[in-house]
């Protein structure tokens, strides 16, 4: 792996001393500071995450093959070009002003599935994600139902917001790059494998009740309490999705009333704690709440340093 595509040792060093300008370099690079991190911590994290990077690479065999994951190989020679990653880099620059360059990406050797397009997994002792597309992207920007750039920066944005470990709004910024609305609307409904579970199982009983209805004649078996199960969680999962992101909208106002002239980049920074309040804060008390808070924690200051760059 290219050394230079993780932060320099001297650049991390000046990070830990409480350097602004290293710091916000770093942050837009990928590295999140973690809530209630201080800069020796936060560098210290930084390091071990360039370590784990490094020696991702020394743990391929000799032909060159690693199983990152059960069931879920890679080979070096099908890495993800270099170009094909910029693509995706350009999309996260853009909308929440970072470039993640140290996160391994990989064609797998065997795909999950026929409809399966992309994810990105990690170990639970190692923070490097890696991000693994199928094959049929090395040579096309579209497949399916998925685009290729859309694809990798979802991924990118996970990468990124990792170590905040906050749930809520995590599928909203991530499907927030994407060129599709309904995409950009509903994304965040499926925050957890349960919620993608309880949406599919009622809807498999209620056609396995109807065909029985149909075909073995059940006409006294009522399917109204079914209907009910079906639309239960899905309704559910509108409501959440619409108060979360009605959130995120009204702190993005509020901020932006603020004088904030980067409310998406401060809002991906943010913890949904922390969106909640900026929505519910008036605008003219929000610049004074978000210095306040940049004086007391390392972290806010170097979110506003980084999100006025």
């Amino acid at each position: 792996m290219d050394r230079d595509l993780f932060p320099s040792d001297e650049l991390i060093l000046r990070a830990k001393t409480g350097d602004l300008e290293a710091a916000a370099e770093l942050d837009q690079a990928g590295f999140l500071v973690q809530p209630g991190e201080s800069a020796e911590e936060y560098a210290v994290r930084i390091a071990e995450t360039k370590r784990h990077g490094l020696d991702f690479y020394n743990r391929f065999d000799r032909k060159g093959s690693l199983e990152i994951f059960p069931g879920l190989k890679v080979n070096l020679k099908d890495q993800i070009s270099r170009e094909i990653i910029e693509e995706a880099m350009e999309r996260t620059r853009e909308a929440y002003g970072f470039s993640v360059r140290w996160v391994p990406g990989f064609f797998p050797e065997r795909e999950f599935g026929p409809f399966w397009g992309g994810c990105a997994v990690w170990e639970e002792e190692n923070p490097t994600p890696v991000i693994v597309i199928r094959k049929n992207f090395a040579k096309k920007q579209k497949w399916f139902i998925y685009d290729r750039t859309e694809l990798i920066s979802h991924e990118l944005c996970h990468a990124a917001r990792m170590p905040l470990m906050d749930q809520e709004l995590e599928e909203h910024f991530a499907y927030g790059i994407s060129k599709k609305w309904l995409r950009r609307t509903i994304g965040n409904c499926f925050q957890r494998d349960t919620d993608a579970i309880l949406f599919v199982i009622p809807a498999i009983i209620l056609a396995l009740v109807q065909s029985a209805i149909t075909f073995l004649q059940l006409e006294r078996l009522p399917i109204w309490p079914f209907w009910i199960l079906a639309l239960v969680w899905p309704v559910y999962l509108i409501a959440r999705n619409c108060v979360q992101t009605g959130k995120y909208k009204k702190a993005y106002k509020n901020l932006q009333m603020a004088g904030f002239s980067n409310p998406r980049r401060i809002l991906f920074r943010s913890i949904y704690e922390e969106t909640s309040l900026f929505a519910k804060t008036r605008p003219d008390h929000l610049k004074t709440l978000l210095n306040e808070k940049a004086e007391k924690e390392f972290r806010w200051r170097v979110i506003l340093h980084s999100a006025n760059q």
